[in-house]
């Protein structure tokens, strides 16, 4: 503990780190919250780790983010801004600018989802020639 005298008497066996299964793999850090737990990726990520492979996220770097505290039930959040069918008519001078309303995929990974929704530039690849 770094300046343990800033902190008065600290009973480190009962406030002390444990150590946790962790990897760092695909420019992502995993981490088991069971000291006891197996950490094996492939088998809870299923074919979604040859996807996150795919993306080189190691050669991205944290550049802040935003975050909007809302008290509310996460599926509520889900539910209610995770769908774009309302885009064309509620944003259209927004979100349906640059997103295709009542477009989005979602797929299920074991215990884990994504969602993803279609930006519009996405029709500069029609146009692009094979290489």
């Amino acid at each position: 503990m770094p300046k343990e005298d800033h902190f008065g008497k600290v009973d480190s066996s009962c406030h002390g780190l444990i150590a946790l299964p962790a990897e760092e793999r695909w420019g992502l850090l995993w981490v088991h919250p069971d000291p006891d737990g197996i950490l094996d990726l492939e088998t809870k990520l299923g074919r979604l780790a040859n996807e996150l492979d795919s993306w080189d996220l190691e050669r991205y770097s944290y550049r802040g983010g935003t975050v909007f505290e809302h008290p509310m039930n996460w599926k509520l959040a889900i539910d209610t801004f995770g769908e774009t069918y309302h885009f064309n008519t509620l944003h259209r001078n927004s979100l349906a600018q640059d997103f295709y309303g009542n477009v989005q995929t979602y797929d299920c990974y074991e215990r884990n989802h994504r969602t993803m929704l279609c930006l519009k530039n996405i029709d500069t690849l029609r146009i692009q020639k094979p290489r």
